[in-house]
């Protein structure tokens, strides 16, 4: 699977597209955090949500842990139901 850089300029815009390309390595990392955590649909979180991949690594895996934290045991399938979840990550 590999994330749709056209879906994400069309809801984001041109400037979505520059910010990936200039944050690239936080980027991968992160999707590789979610990978690590079980998550099945990280290219799809990250086209909808890519303004949360582009934060530092750390401050991206200090947020996710809180977020799981905070949704308990069964983070995953609460996130994957209501994406809006994500939006806490900002």
């Amino acid at each position: 699977m590999k994330m749709n850089l056209d879906k994400i300029k069309e809801i984001y815009g041109e400037s979505a597209i520059i910010e990936i390309k200039n944050n690239i390595d936080d980027v991968v990392q992160n999707i590789n955090t979610c990978i690590s955590l079980h998550f099945r649909d990280v290219y799809d979180i990250l086209e909808n949500n890519p303004y949360i991949f582009l934060q530092p690594s750390d401050l991206f895996e200090e947020k996710i842990k809180s977020l799981i934290q905070k949704l308990g045991v069964e983070y995953i399938e609460k996130l994957e139901e209501d994406m809006t979840l994500w939006g806490e990550m900002e």
